[in-house]
């Protein structure tokens, strides 16, 4: 157990003030073996994560009397190769959505500002009334490429950049913070349309699940880079997932 101690301790100092640092892929000059060893060697934490995914997808199935990924595979089934890619695809996405802004970059920034005014302006034209789809989509084309273009020269400035850089790191903490609620209640989101009436008594523990998993994913992602957060996100999947396969068998 002493073992563990320091791994568990690590990601609980993280939890309590998260760190602007430079992930290990970005200020490592070590060789790809040598930070694979290194990121293995909090494998307890990892394990303990894919035993709680793994449970929580057996709560569901208790709950609900299915399996949550039993519609993936029956949709799947005479093509497993789509499942197979499908998976890594849309975590890099979830990732992407949720993590990759946690290290601010130039390009970060204006792909998150043409993102977010993306959403933004769908959401308005789909509330617009007696406008018919082909208008309403010629319209969001237009202001979204105008607005993005606009966004984008201004975060080009270094000053622009720099200052939002500078209150990045000094709001650091909050923004983690922030960033790992949004993800959780995006999961809780998914809940919703998944369980009904007293199963809805299961939505804290769902919503506390959400915040340990995106804190988790934003710490490998902020000590170790993007694509260790990807590559353990995706564990907690494929783990669930797999198992569900092997009993369909």
């Amino acid at each position: 157990m002493q073992a563990f101690t320091p791994t568990f301790s690590d990601f609980q100092n993280y939890l309590r003030w998260p760190d602007y640092q430079q992930p290990l892929t970005d200020s490592s000059k070590k060789p790809l073996l040598v930070q694979v060893r290194t990121f293995l060697s909090e494998y307890p934490l990892l394990l303990s994560f894919m035993l709680l995914s793994t449970g929580m997808v057996l709560l569901m199935e208790q709950v609900t009397g299915e399996n949550i990924f039993t519609p993936l595979l029956q949709r799947y089934t005479s093509s497993i190769g789509i499942l197979v890619a499908a998976v890594p695809v849309a975590v890099i996405l979830e990732e992407v959505v949720f993590r990759a802004i946690l290290r601010l970059t130039p390009n970060r920034l204006r792909n998150t500002g043409s993102f977010l005014i993306a959403g933004l302006a769908g959401y308005c034209y789909q509330h617009i009334p007696g406008s018919n789809h082909r208008t309403s989509t010629l319209w969001f084309v237009l202001t979204w490429g105008v607005a993005a273009y606009a966004l984008g020269n201004w975060l080009k400035r270094p000053a622009v950049f720099n200052r939002i850089h500078a209150f990045w790191q000094a709001n650091f903490r909050w923004i983690y913070y922030a960033i790992t609620g949004l993800y959780a209640c995006s999961k809780i989101h998914d809940g919703f349309n998944a369980l009904t009436g007293w199963q809805l008594l299961i939505l804290p523990l769902m919503l506390l699940i959400g915040l340990l998993s995106g804190s988790y994913y934003g710490y490998i992602r902020m000590k170790y880079g993007f694509w260790y957060a990807v590559a353990v996100h995706s564990l907690m999947i494929v783990t669930p997932l797999t198992l569900e396969v092997l009993r369909t068998l």
